[in-house]
């Protein structure tokens, strides 16, 4: 009796025969166009991260060239008349409390407002500049509520002002929101965004949270960081110290010498420290260092137009 010979099982492809070339199953084409997906899905998250490293490593430099470096600039300052109060008391910056309130404006204030308790003259930023003749320094923006629904509507306010009362580059705006600060400096690209951030004490959790602060500052090229005083450790002055750090708010000369011994570039106070730091007070020459008249000069206000300086400064003289 002859013996039945096993052959081994095959998956269904038929083997090629000696001379002929050797046959591949074929993919469904889902799997085909997901493998594609995946691939460009890669590539993309590569491009990114790329990006980020690159924007994190060489940021954008803040220029503030009518103040000291470094500088102490005046905290909290919400009230009728104090804006005004801290740049006669020498300060070349102000940080204000600000709140976006529909139908109304931006409103100083450091706690929630209703647009019902506003009464007849809210006290608004527009309101504030409006007082002054001319704005000596900067002002530092504090926006407790920026949201992506209203960064439109702020934008346009914000670039209104700016035009009005010639503030290029006079303008920090500080936001917890990176993404939404991001919307709001492309729609303003005159103002300097400052991403507020919060990190954990110590630990694992910690070193995470810096390099999320890291990759969201360099995805996005956010320029400068706003640390708490607390936070701002030789570990985190290390780590962004590529990057432009204000810090607040320092209360005594300990403080601000902390401060500025990790790199800060600003730091707000509510104390008067003209005594322990003259250096860091007061506005500099109507010229920036790049040897043109300031906006704060009424009859040297310049667009980089030098067809239309020159038609302004011809018309001035003719009054």
């Amino acid at each position: 009796m002859s013996r039945r010979i096993k052959r081994p099982r095959t998956s269904g492809v038929r083997e090629a025969r000696p001379g002929e070339p050797s046959v591949e199953p074929r993919r469904h084409p889902a799997l085909r166009w997901g493998l594609r997906l995946v691939g460009v899905a890669m590539l993309i998250v590569a491009a990114g991260a790329t990006w980020s490293v690159i924007s994190f490593l060489s940021p954008k430099p803040v220029a503030l060239p009518l103040c000291p470096n470094p500088a102490l600039w005046a905290h909290h300052r919400d009230a009728e008349g104090e804006v005004q109060a801290a740049f006669a008391a020498g300060y070349c910056g102000v940080e204000i409390d600000v709140h976006d309130v529909e139908g109304v404006g931006l409103v100083l204030s450091h706690d929630p407002v209703e647009r019902k308790d506003l009464g007849d003259k809210p006290l608004t930023l527009a309101r504030v500049l409006e007082e002054m003749p001319t704005l000596p320094g900067y002002i530092w923006l504090d926006f407790k509520n920026l949201r992506v629904g209203r960064v439109g509507a702020v934008a346009e306010e914000l670039g209104a002002l700016i035009s009005r009362h010639y503030l290029e580059g006079r303008l920090v705006v500080e936001s917890q929101r990176p993404i939404t600060l991001r919307l709001l400096w492309h729609e303003v690209p005159t103002i300097t965004p400052a991403y507020w951030i919060s990190l954990p004490d110590t630990g694992t959790r910690r070193t995470f949270a810096k390099l999320k602060v890291a990759a969201l500052a360099g995805a996005l090229g956010l320029p400068a960081l706003s640390v708490p005083k607390e936070l701002l450790t030789d570990d985190v002055a290390a780590f962004f110290h590529r990057m432009t750090l204000f810090s607040w708010t320092c209360n005594s000369p300990e403080e601000v010498d902390a401060a500025l011994a990790r790199g800060a570039r600003v730091v707000l106070t509510d104390a008067d420290l003209h005594a322990r730091f003259p250096a860091l007070y007061g506005a500099r020459s109507s010229r920036n260092a790049g040897g043109r008249p300031a906006a704060s000069d009424p009859d040297r206000r310049s667009d980089g137009n030098p067809s239309r300086d020159g038609l302004r400064l011809a018309t001035k003289s003719l009054h």
